[in-house]
């Protein structure tokens, strides 16, 4: 009985961990987008899930517009990793383990995005998608093929989510997985429906 309560309540614990501090995650990574029309002094807004304005193709140099779309990849990749690592030398530090699974799952879209691409290919469909996120953009400012950053992006998620699970328990690593990924979801649409839009402004 005591085991089965110690469960639920490292269930419960990490549940709402995960649902409070993956806010608190798309905030930074969003940030490592503004950073460069706040430093830069480009018009710019921050808003809950997004920034808009700042560095663009055809008028700002195409470095710094790499910069900006991949300012938020960056501290996403910097989180999970910081996160990954606090929970790889204590397990008890169930906040760890929350905060770098709510990073990294915005590394996602480039995986659904590559999973989409491939499938499309090996049923011999064409794609006419426009696809808009981040490590897409970067690629394009740098003139390369978004495939590169697609797959560098799946090969961190991997990478960082397959040390978090070797560091869990065994018992429980299905249900710590699950529980994340309901309370990320549930959480990005919380966030999204109750924050002030914009957040921030910058220049202009």
């Amino acid at each position: 009985m005591a085991d089965r309560h110690s469960r639920w309540s490292g269930l419960s614990t990490l549940a709402l961990l995960t649902f409070l501090l993956t806010p608190l995650t798309i905030v930074i990574h969003e940030l490592g987008h503004f950073a460069v029309p706040l430093l830069s002094g480009l018009p710019a807004q921050l808003h809950p899930t997004s920034v808009s304005g700042g560095a663009a193709l055809g008028t700002q140099p195409a470095w710094l517009v790499a910069l900006q779309e991949g300012g938020g990849p960056l501290m996403t990749i910097i989180m999970g990793a910081a996160g990954a690592a606090a929970y790889a030398r204590d397990r008890r530090r169930v906040w760890a383990l929350a905060f770098a699974g709510a990073a990294i799952s915005r590394l996602l879209v480039s995986t659904a995005w590559l999973g989409l691409r491939l499938f499309l290919l090996v049923i011999g469909k064409p794609y006419g998608g426009n696809p808009n996120f981040d490590e897409h953009r970067v690629a394009e400012a740098l003139g390369f093929s978004p495939f590169v950053t697609a797959v560098a992006a799946t090969l961190v998620f991997a990478a960082i989510f397959a040390w978090l699970v070797g560091r869990m328990e065994r018992g429980r690593r299905l249900a710590f997985t699950i529980t994340m990924a309901v309370m990320v979801v549930g959480a990005n649409l919380a966030w999204a429906s109750v924050a002030p839009d914009p957040l921030a402004t910058t220049g202009g």
